[in-house]
């Protein structure tokens, strides 16, 4: 009797794990005999393929392309992707075919970060509209795009010179520093003031994003669970997802404290900032909308500190880490700077007698792509495209970085040549090709902002310092980086030599 029970307790505890093989047998296989089905590789039950695509997964996908074609799937954990791979794709999907191709997948991490509300984790759909198209129209009015802009990132620069100053010849690793500057033009929008570097409450804020987007040995790990969040329960992956959860439940609360202070100082005949036009939006009686709730504000607050500190700060240090390997390139551009500014003030006005600078900017945008996969899509619909014939609700990965390094538009795509972008009379050349903040109606918003806070950072730079490598046994090339959900250089110490 004793060992009957056993046997069958034995029997019971097995359940669990034959039910979940059998269901990932089922996606496994029913992946494979879809009717007219992008083709690609076959990877294991469970994990699919996520184990091939190594430490740079767009290269991977780069090269799959090639054996499968520019249009092809592949299982990444339970998910089966569809993978676009060049420009003509994209474009198609993007924008011909965006009512197929403009929702989010209902992926763990990307719930766990939007909590079914902001942005650009939202799914396609009336409320995702209300509040793009609210979004948009308040930074409009707040000046994004206009004169304010520029006078709030110019004073910021004071800011940002006077702590480089202050540290002397010393070489040091500049990231929060660029993370602290650039998010202070997102708390002037959101809040109507700056924080100071030394503010402990922005001292907790920073850290949290350090440790989700620039760490080395936590940021390949983000994206891993962000396209397949059955890796959680592996050795490794588990600290990585619970250190996440940890810090997504610190940054909320800090939104929530500085959310509260500001409520306090609520004067419905005083708007002076984002945070202000949303709550008015809450409290206005005529306003039916029911997407005006506190836990939008919090996730709308999260989302624009994020593209507007992390991704404009990374771009920053590339172009620093530019300047320490390859001199000659800060040379070309602090020559047009004393041309064209002098001992003036940058202004965009001034973008357009500098030529190798835009050209320089282009190129780091395009050579240090900064989302190289971009952020997930989904089809809304069951869609005919490139030949195939894809279901609704199937996510899809645009791989920025193929189109921008791709050979057949760009000559030697591995090496850094802001030239390229220079016609033969040494004029700019837009490029259509370089995509970094994508296209669509879920393209980052923040693309003009960060297009101005990049060229007025930068030359306000090079007018007021030199930046020279900390020691060349330890700088990274500029073809290193750590590839996660945004491509970051790793740590490097560079000096500040006042001009």
């Amino acid at each position: 009797m004793i060992e009957q029970m056993n046997r069958y307790v034995g029997i019971e505890s097995l359940i669990p794990t034959v039910g979940i093989f059998a269901l990932s047998l089922y996606f496994y296989y029913s992946r494979t005999h879809k009717k007219n089905y992008p083709p690609g590789p076959k990877g294991l039950p469970v994990l699919g393929c996520v184990t091939q695509l190594g430490e740079h997964p767009s290269n991977t996908l780069t090269a799959l392309s090639k054996k499968y074609g520019n249009v092809f799937s592949i299982q990444i954990g339970m998910n089966n992707y569809v993978i676009l791979n060049d420009y003509e794709s994209i474009h198609e999907a993007l924008l011909k075919k965006n009512d197929d191709f403009s929702g989010r997948p209902d992926v763990l991490l990307l719930r766990q970060m939007g909590q079914g509300h902001g942005i650009i984790f939202r799914d396609h759909g009336p409320e995702w509209k209300s509040q793009k198209k609210f979004a948009v129209a308040c930074l409009r009015e707040l000046g994004v795009g206009k004169k304010r802009l520029e006078d709030l990132i110019l004073a910021e620069v004071n800011y940002l010179a006077e702590d480089i100053e202050s540290r002397g010849r010393k070489a040091f690793n500049s990231q929060k520093l660029f993370v602290k500057a650039t998010g202070n033009i997102v708390c002037e929008l959101l809040l109507g003031s700056r924080m100071p570097y030394n503010n402990e409450t922005y001292c907790r804020l920073v850290d949290c994003l350090d440790t989700t987007f620039f760490k080395k040995t936590t940021t390949p790990s983000v994206l891993a669970l962000i396209v397949a969040p059955i890796v959680r329960f592996l050795p490794g992956f588990r600290d990585v997802y619970g250190s996440f959860c940890k810090d997504l439940d610190k940054t909320f609360e800090i939104l929530h404290e500085l959310l509260e202070n500001h409520k306090n100082n609520f004067d419905d005949a005083d708007i002076r900032d984002f945070v202000d036009t949303f709550l008015n939006q809450m409290k206005s009686k005529s306003n039916k909308d029911p997407v005006f709730k506190e836990l939008q504000i919090f996730q709308l607050m999260r989302e624009l500190f994020v593209a507007g500190s992390v991704n404009i700060s990374v771009m920053l240090r590339w172009s620093i880490l530019c300047f320490a390997n390859h001199p000659e390139h800060q040379e070309k551009i602090k020559r047009e700077v004393d041309e064209v500014i002098g001992e003036g003030v940058p202004s965009m006005k001034h973008r357009e007698d500098m030529p190798y600078t835009c050209a320089f900017l282009q190129e780091i945008l395009r050579h240090r792509t900064l989302v190289p996969l971009s952020m997930p899509h989904k089809t809304t619909n069951d869609t005919s495209f490139g030949g195939y014939e894809i279901p609704k609700d199937t996510p899809v990965l645009t791989n920025l970085w193929a189109v921008q390094h791709d050979p057949e538009h760009f000559a030697d795509p591995e090496e850094f040549r802001p030239d390229r972008f220079l016609d033969e009379d040494g004029k700019f050349v837009q490029d259509s090709h370089v995509i970094p903040f994508s296209f669509g109606p879920r393209y980052c918003m923040g693309d003009q902002m960060a297009k101005i806070e990049l060229f007025l950072f930068l030359t306000s730079i090079v007018q007021r310092f030199n930046v020279i490598a900390g020691s060349k046994h330890h700088l990274p090339s500029l073809n290193d980086g750590v590839f996660g959900v945004v491509y970051v250089p790793p740590d490097f110490e560079v000096r500040f030599e006042s001009r």
